[in-house]
């Protein structure tokens, strides 16, 4: 019985969003759930200057999708392609097992020149997932498509590898592995599958690329600090033991840094502007409070942003 929100309320709670990301140190987000709308409200702050943040958005696509929906976001990503906004990806949520039409849907929208995100939980999704982009390079040639998985919580032994081997990149948030949000997660899947639960270390391993985020609104939180902490302690804030999986599963701080930065940066086919300090790339940074890599990895969590810079324009400093 809510009534939509009008666009006159979505401006200013969108504005009042950016402040929150530029508190927390954010830079980037990647939307995996755009439309039109989302698009004009972004392009109407980046018109006006208010855009503090460099927005990529994925447009949803789904089961029932005509080519025309594809072209149509295939002109988004003509329109829509600065440092600031930018359309070039779909992100397909299929929630039932169709080999052949999903096959052929991933292999039009990489015809289409359009980068894939694939919504996957649990271990048959995400192997669903891999035989599609398999499909798809096989239809299509191999080339430099940086095709996603989203979240990958579960995955078979056997799929690990794959990632590598299809250059498919494995987009997690560590945020989700957090103990005290796992429990219910947990009893639910069984013990043989928490033991393969949240893999980002063993996909590592393989050679593939890990890319981190928060998944935003779904998650406890769109800290990045917060999720780092997960990331390399695999426990919550206050010591509670590991979850959501093994602590061996746990990676080094500099691979968690890593997947949400440059990783990021890469996952967007902008690794040669941003993602890293260096010259001549994007003047995107953050100051925090400490130096993580003189933390203790249990005190991480403790971390706060002094400011955030993004483009060379001061968007947040904290109070001296």
């Amino acid at each position: 019985m809510i009534p939509e929100a009008t666009r006159e309320r979505k401006l200013p709670a969108l504005r009042e969003g950016m402040k929150m990301a530029a508190r927390l140190g954010i830079t980037s987000i990647q939307n995996a759930s755009g439309g039109g709308e989302a698009i004009s409200l972004y392009r109407e702050m980046l018109d006006r200057g208010d855009l503090t943040m460099r927005v990529a958005i994925a447009a949803s696509i789904g089961p029932g999708t005509k080519p025309d929906n594809v072209d149509r976001v295939r002109e988004w990503s003509r329109d829509y392609n600065g440092n600031m906004l930018r359309v070039k990806a779909v992100k397909s949520s299929w929630g039932a097992w169709m080999q052949a039409a999903y096959n052929d849907m991933i292999a039009r929208c990489d015809k289409a020149g359009l980068q894939i995100f694939t919504h996957a939980i649990g271990d048959g999704a995400v192997r669903m997932a891999l035989d599609g982009y398999a499909n798809m390079f096989r239809v299509n040639g191999e080339h430099d498509a940086r095709p996603r998985v989203e979240h990958i919580e579960t995955i078979a032994a056997a799929d690990i590898p794959r990632f590598a081997a299809l250059r498919v990149l494995a987009s997690m948030m560590p945020i989700h592995a957090d103990p005290g949000t796992s429990a219910v997660w947990g009893k639910a899947i069984g013990p043989d599958r928490v033991s393969r639960g949240f893999p980002w270390r063993s996909i590592e391993r393989t050679g593939a690329r890990l890319v981190f985020s928060s998944d935003w609104p779904a998650t406890i939180s769109t800290d990045p600090i917060r999720g780092l902490y997960c990331a390399v302690t695999r426990q919550t804030v206050g010591g509670q033991p590991p979850g959501g999986g093994v602590a061996s599963e746990k990676v080094s701080l500099e691979t968690a840094i890593r997947a949400y930065t440059a990783g990021g940066a890469y996952a967007s086919f902008q690794e040669k502007e941003k993602g890293i300090i260096a010259p001549g790339m994007l003047a995107d940074l953050v100051v925090l409070s400490r130096d993580l890599f003189r933390t203790p990895p249990a005190e991480v969590y403790a971390t706060h942003v002094m400011m955030t810079v993004a483009g060379g324009r001061t968007v947040f400093k904290a109070l001296e």
